[in-house]
C-alpha cells in the first residue's frame, strides 16, 4: 500500500484510514489508494460500513464505498444523511470511469449484484464496470413480471442509457447467466453487437418439466445456498423465514448491514426470478458463449447450452464450488481470463 498523501491528515482521515487498514488486513492504507484495487470485496464493505457507522455514528451505505472507493472519497461521504438506497439501484455503477467498453454484470438470483466487486482488483483499470440489479429491492420498487424476456427488455433499455451502441460486453453468474444471455439475444434482434457473453455457472433453463412454483423451503434453501451458507452448518435449523432473515444478518454476511425490508425484498425478488427461469424458453444467440464453472462441484452441463447458442462454447474451469465462485480467488482468475479475451 502507498503512503500517506503528502501534509497532515485530519483526526477523521487517520481515523478511516485505520478503519480501512484493518478491513483489508494490511498494515497501512493511504488516501487515495483503492478499495478494491487493494483486494477488497463486497463482504469487506460491509464489514467497513458497519465499523464506519459505529466510529462515527453516521448513517452511510455501501454505496458510498462502491461509488468512492478510497478514504478521502468516503471521508466526502460522511456528513451525507444516507441509507443506502443507490446501492440497491437497477445500475450500480461499480467502476464509473475508464476508456474501455464497460462491463455489463447481471445480477445471480438474489437480484444484488454487489458480488462482482470481486472483479475490480485485477480487471483492466481503464474498463469501466456497471452491474445490473433486479428492479423490487428498493423500497417502493416494483418486481418485473413476465418472466425473463421482460427482465431483458427492462435491462437492454437501461444499457443502453449507459452506452448507446455496441458492441455490449455481459457477464452474468447463475440466474444472471440466463438472464444475460437473453439480454444478448435481444440486442443482436435490436441489430446491435454482443462483443463477449460470459455466463459463470450458469444453465439456459430450468430443469426439464413442467413450470412450478416454488416452495417456502425450496426457496429458503436456495437463498441461504447463494449468499454463501453451507447446508450442512445449519442442518438442525428450522428453514422459517424469519430464521432465515436472521442468518442473512449475520455480521459475517454480506446481507449484514442491509435493512430489514431489503432483505424481505430480496426473498421476494429470488421467488420471482425462480418463477421465471422455470417457465423460460430461450433464444438463440449467435455467436460464442464463454463458460465459466466450478470445477470442484461441477453441476453444470455446459453442453444444455449447445440449442442456444451458434457459435463455440468455451470452458473455464475453476478452482471452487457454485457457492464459493463469487470469492476473491475464483473473480480474480475470472477477471484475468476477461481482460485476455477483451484485449
Amino acid at each position: 500500500m502507498s503512503g500517506p498523501a503528502a501534509g497532515p491528515r485530519s483526526p477523521q482521515m487517520e481515523a478511516l484510514c485505520r478503519l480501512f487498514a484493518e478491513v483489508l488486513g494490511v498494515d497501512r492504507v493511504g488516501v487515495d489508494d483503492d478499495f478494491f484495487g487493494a483486494g477488497g470485496n463486497s463482504l469487506d464493505v460491509v464489514r467497513l460500513v458497519g465499523r464506519i457507522r459505529v466510529t462515527f455514528g453516521v448513517r452511510i451505505g455501501t454505496d458510498a464505498v462502491f461509488r468512492h472507493p478510497t478514504v478521502r472519497g468516503v471521508a466526502g461521504q460522511l456528513s451525507i444523511d444516507s441509507q443506502g438506497e443507490d446501492s440497491l439501484d437497477p445500475v450500480l455503477v461499480l467502476r464509473p470511469h475508464g476508456g474501455l467498453p464497460p462491463l455489463f454484470c447481471v445480477h445471480p438470483g438474489g437480484g444484488m449484484s454487489w458480488c462482482y466487486t470481486g472483479l475490480l482488483g485485477v480487471l483492466d483499470a481503464d474498463r469501466p464496470v456497471m452491474a445490473l440489479q433486479a428492479r423490487g429491492l428498493r423500497t417502493g420498487d416494483t418486481l418485473v413480471q413476465g418472466g425473463v424476456g421482460a427482465m431483458a427488455d427492462d435491462f437492454l433499455t437501461l444499457i443502453r442509457e449507459v452506452q448507446p451502441e455496441g458492441p455490449y460486453h455481459l457477464l452474468g453468474w447463475s440466474f444472471g447467466g440466463t438472464l444475460a444471455h437473453a439480454i444478448a439475444a435481444r440486442m443482436q434482434e435490436a441489430g446491435q453487437k454482443v462483443g463477449m457473453l460470459a455466463v459463470m455457472d450458469a444453465e439456459p433453463t430450468a430443469a426439464e418439466g413442467p413450470e412450478r412454483t416454488p416452495t417456502v423451503r425450496e426457496l429458503l434453501i436456495s437463498l441461504l445456498q447463494e449468499f454463501g451458507y453451507d447446508l450442512r452448518d445449519i442442518a438442525n435449523v428450522p428453514l422459517r423465514p424469519d430464521r432465515v432473515i436472521a442468518l442473512l444478518r449475520r455480521e459475517n454476511s454480506a446481507m449484514a448491514y442491509v435493512e430489514p425490508a431489503t432483505v424481505n425484498a430480496v426473498m421476494e425478488v429470488y421467488a420471482n426470478n425462480l418463477r421465471a427461469v422455470s417457465g423460460h424458453r430461450p433464444p438463440l444467440f449467435h455467436g460464442d458463449l464463454e463458460f465459466f464453472y466450478a470445477a470442484e462441484e461441477p453441476a453444470v452441463d455446459a453442453g444444455r447450452w449447445s440449442p442456444f447458442v451458434t457459435g463455440e462454447i468455451r470452458p473455464h474451469p475453476l478452482a471452487c464450488t457454485h457457492r464459493t465462485i463469487a470469492q476473491p480467488g475464483p473473480m480474480a482468475a475470472i477477471a484475468r481470463v476477461l481482460d485476455d479475451l477483451l484485449g
